[in-house]
């Protein structure tokens, strides 16, 4: 089914197919080991069938946490290249701000809230404070504080 769908898409005059795996950490927190062993063990069969599928990219998106339990199931397949491993740099205030700023007019419309003018200020604090942690971790605290000021948190 993959294998006709990124065919499908280089039938279209697109490059291929990309898919997108947001938190995979989230295996190692199943607190049966046979549900954690099971996770990994299609997410293994994953990374192998990606090489059978070359218009396909599969990017996976995990904290390094991840990592420290990874090695136990996949250390002796070797089948994540360490090259394939990339580690985003953090971001800058100025970036977290510019992040905000896209997040701000999408929060708006999708509850139809009117931002308030002073919101601003606070937004550039929380981009300071937030520039030595982890992207998800700022967006989810400019979302918690959007539904805070909107009235939205409960």
């Amino acid at each position: 089914m993959l294998s006709i769908m990124a065919h499908l898409f280089k039938q279209l005059g697109y490059k291929g197919l990309c898919i997108l795996f947001d938190e995979a950490e989230a295996i190692h927190s199943f607190s049966r080991y046979s549900y954690r062993d099971k996770a990994y063990a299609s997410l293994l069969n994953i990374c192998r069938a990606a090489e059978r599928y070359p218009s396909c990219y599969f990017l996976y998106s995990t904290t390094p946490s991840f990592f420290d339990t990874y090695t136990r199931y996949w250390a002796s397949d070797n089948e994540i290249r360490a090259d394939h491993i990339y580690e985003l740099e953090r971001l800058s205030s100025n970036e977290l701000r510019a992040l905000a700023d896209r997040i701000l007019p999408m929060y708006c419309t999708a509850y139809d809230w009117k931002k308030p003018v002073a919101i601003e200020a606070s937004i550039r604090k929380l981009a300071e404070a937030g520039k030595d942690g982890r992207v998800g971790d700022f967006v989810r605290g400019i979302v918690a504080f959007l539904d805070e000021k909107s009235g939205r948190a409960n």
